[in-house]
Order: C-alpha cells, then structure tokens, then sequence
C-alpha cells in the first residue's frame, strides 16, 4: 500500500497526543518485527524500507483503527499469515490472549483485565472484510449466541441496531440485551433481520464447547454412515470389528462452525485406505 485505502482516508488532522501514541505504537510493532520475526532474512524485505513507507501514514492516523490499518498493511508486506497487529476492537484480541493468558500475566495482564479472566462482550461469531469491503461470516461456534440466532457460514453483515457492524463494539455494554442484527444471505437478495443476544465470551470455554459439540456431530455422522452401509451390505471387515485407526479432521473449520460437509473428517482403516 503505498496511499490509504479508498474506504480509510483520514477526516481530519490528528492532536499531538494522539500523533505521538500513533508513531510509538507504530514503532514498538516496526521494532517487534525487526528483533523477534523467526525468519532474521524478513523474506528479504527492506525493512527500514518499510517504515519510511509507512511511519508517515501512522502519524496521520486521526482513530486507532486507521492506525491498525496502516500497521496491518507493514505487516502484510512480510507475506506471512500469522503475523497481524490486533486490538481490543478485534475478537482476536481476546481470543489470543485468553489462549497465552498463563505467559501474558507476567507482563500485566491483570490490569488489563482485573477480573483476571479474559472475556468480552460478544456473539461468537467470526467474520472478515472482502474485496468488495463486505462484512462476511467467516464461522460461527456452536452453541454461542449467533449459533442459536441462526447466522450461517457466509452471510453478510449490514448492520447492527442500525449502526455499522463492529465485532467487539457493537456489543459492548449490551449481555443479556437483544441486538437486531441485518444480514444478506443471497447476494443478490434482500437484507434480513436476526435478533442476537450477546454474551460474556470467554474465548478458550467457548472454543472447548464449539469442539464438544462439534464431535458429537462427527460421532453421529460416523454412527448414521455405519448403519446405512449396514443395511446395504456394504462395511468393510475393519468397519464390522468397528477398527478406526485414524481420525483427520479440518479442526479450523470445526470450531469456526463452517458448514458441515462430509469431506471434513476422513476416516482411515488399518489397510491405509479412506
């Protein structure tokens, strides 16, 4: 990115403070990569190249969103999927540091959340921006309230009580209260209205829930396969003794809630063959 989205241009000139909290933050993240990336090469990026590219537009930055925007767009020039800058407006945020809270509690975790458990205000939903700057459902976890609410793998989100969608803050200050949410299912179809009532999301509990329910589908699955092979003749010797030697299953999409497909889980017998 050599210039600001055309969806993030800067409104107005930004305060000293906030121009000075920009470029340290930028420059904590730029340090970050330089000193601790596992490839010491950076993918044979110019680095110092990269912030002279970019330091100004963090400076220019008027919302910590257009900061991480610009942040994030440094950090894709390393081609490198798991390298991202989140903040406390991306469900990620939460999710990863629940998942390194035992780490990040020496590095005060606690007085970012003093409760000493990390949770937020949310639905378990998981969505992301395409190239038509979109909101789409990229998952939905079993048994979270945008599961009982009836949002599926691929709709799109217009709003939110009337407002832009936000992950995070369209739902803060809001448990226990309904927020009507305006979806498009079919691309070319109108919007429609689901009503979703957030809830305090304790990400690793509800990931560890979105897998329970997530293998009691594939036991059913693999139970309801085994009867209707039975009753066509048609198990094997290994499936008669019930043998699994192996289960692989796309864990990602499992927990995401990704529209059950069969191929998801592929079921291996002791002669090596699917």
């Amino acid at each position: 990115m050599g210039a600001w989205p055309a969806h993030s241009q800067p409104v107005a000139q930004p305060g000293a403070s906030s121009v000075e909290a920009g470029r340290s933050t930028f420059d904590e993240v730029w340090e970050t990569v330089r000193d601790r990336f596992y490839d010491r090469d950076l993918h044979g990026l110019d680095w110092p190249a990269m912030r002279r590219r970019y330091q100004p537009l963090a400076a220019s930055a008027d919302s910590g969103e257009l900061l991480a925007v610009v942040i994030n767009t440094m950090l894709a020039e390393l081609r490198s999927s798991h390298t991202q800058y989140y903040t406390p407006e991306d469900t990620a945020y939460y999710q990863l540091a629940d998942i390194f809270s035992r780490a990040l509690r020496r590095h005060g975790l606690d007085r970012i959340f003093p409760s000493g458990e990390v949770t937020y205000s949310g639905i378990g939903a998981f969505t992301n921006g395409d190239d038509r700057h979109r909101t789409i459902v990229t998952g939905v976890v079993e048994d979270t309230p945008a599961h009982q609410a009836g949002l599926l793998l691929g709709d799109e989100i217009l709003a939110a009580d009337g407002v832009p969608f936000r992950p995070v803050a369209c739902f803060r200050g809001k448990i226990g209260v309904p927020v009507t949410l305006s979806i498009r299912r079919d691309p070319s179809g109108p919007p429609m209205v689901l009503s979703v009532t957030p809830a305090a999301i304790h990400p690793s509990a509800m990931f560890l829930r979105g897998l329970q329910a997530s293998a009691r589908r594939l036991h059913d699955v693999w139970v309801g396969a085994k009867k209707r092979d039975s009753k066509s003749n048609k198990e094997t010797e290994d499936e008669e003794s019930g043998e699994c030697r192996e289960i692989v299953l796309d864990s990602e999409s499992l927990i995401q809630g990704a529209a059950w497909k069969r191929r998801s889980v592929s079921l291996w017998r002791s002669d090596g063959r699917p």
